[in-house]
């Protein structure tokens, strides 16, 4: 199983759309991290269209930073249960050639002290 993990820095954009799509052609990954997509929930629609080989989770923007998305491809892993919050997304995955599952988690940190702790505290929670 491959995965893959971006900070993308927005992906409203054509070219940057076209851009992790040819990076996802290329390096054929099952299973994709993104951070800082900055889509907001009404466009989720849209961005699920542009990626339908792909299934998704998708956690919506707050202004113009945040948002965060978990791609996998459908034949390869299942997603067994999910939570999503702001700057945080979580997965128990199983991957079925592997007969294996596990959890994921993908992260989008806020810069303040005081609200890293309280992120990595929800983080150890789940662990």
């Amino acid at each position: 199983m491959k995965t893959l993990s971006w900070n993308v820095r927005g992906c409203n954009a054509p070219d940057k759309i076209r851009l992790i799509k040819r990076c996802l052609d290329q390096s054929k990954p099952d299973l994709v991290f993104l951070q800082e997509t900055k889509i907001k929930e009404e466009d989720f629609s849209s961005f699920k269209n542009k990626f339908r080989r792909w299934e998704c989770l998708l956690t919506g923007a707050q202004g113009a930073s945040g948002g965060l998305a978990i791609l996998w491809k459908p034949e390869t892993i299942t997603v067994l249960e999910s939570e999503l919050k702001a700057n945080l997304q979580w997965a128990k995955i199983y991957v079925k050639n592997l007969h294996w599952s596990f959890m994921v988690i993908n992260v989008y940190g806020p810069n303040k002290n005081a609200e890293k702790k309280e992120l990595w505290g929800k983080i150890a929670k789940k662990v």
